[in-house]
C-alpha cells in the first residue's frame, strides 16, 4: 500500500504545479487518514478486501483530483 501510495505522490508532485500538488497530496492523504481512522475508532478487521478498498478510495480521490486540478486553471483564464 506504500508503495502504490508513494507512486501516486510522485505522479502527482510531476504532473500538477506545485500549488496544485500540495493540494492534491492533502486530499490523497486526508482521505486515507479518515478511511483508516473510521475502521481503528469501530475497531474493525483489517484485511485483503479493505486494503483493496482502501486502494479504490485512493483511485478514486486521485481521479476527482486530476479532474478539478486540471479544469481549474482553464475556468480561471
Amino acid at each position: 500500500m506504500l508503495i502504490a501510495l508513494f507512486s501516486i505522490l510522485i505522479y502527482v508532485a510531476l504532473r500538477f504545479e506545485l500549488i496544485y500538488g500540495l493540494g492534491a497530496i492533502s486530499a490523497l492523504v486526508h482521505d486515507v487518514i479518515i478511511t483508516l481512522g473510521v475502521f481503528s475508532f469501530f475497531n474493525l478487521t483489517f484485511d485483503l478486501s479493505v486494503l483493496a478498498a482502501i486502494l479504490a478510495v485512493i483511485g478514486y480521490s486521485l481521479n476527482a483530483v486530476s479532474y478539478t486540478h486540471l479544469t481549474l486553471p482553464t475556468n480561471r483564464e
